[in-house]
């Protein structure tokens, strides 16, 4: 494997892993928002893969890591406010 082609395999396994991170619920008007930027920043991905435009790729896989991590960051921050309102 040569350097460009590990450098765009690296790139959409991050990609994949940012968009498969999030959780089996119901959509709600906010959640669609969020599925449809995830969209977005995957349709210019794949772009970015077919022409071999490097800067796009990794413009919009930083976008989608950065994404899967405030998704994170919300859901840890729903578990806390759970556990702080929990009878004792």
């Amino acid at each position: 494997m040569t350097a460009p082609h590990g450098f765009c395999f690296a790139f959409l396994t991050a990609a994949i892993l940012a968009l498969s991170s999030g959780t089996a619920q119901a959509q709600t008007a906010r959640t669609g928002g969020v599925m449809r930027e995830k969209l977005g920043h995957a349709q210019r991905l794949l772009e970015a893969l077919t022409t071999s435009n490097r800067e796009l790729l990794v413009h919009e896989s930083t976008e989608m890591v950065r994404m899967r991590d405030m998704g994170l960051q919300e859901r840890q921050s729903v578990r806390e406010r759970q556990g702080y309102f929990r009878p004792q």
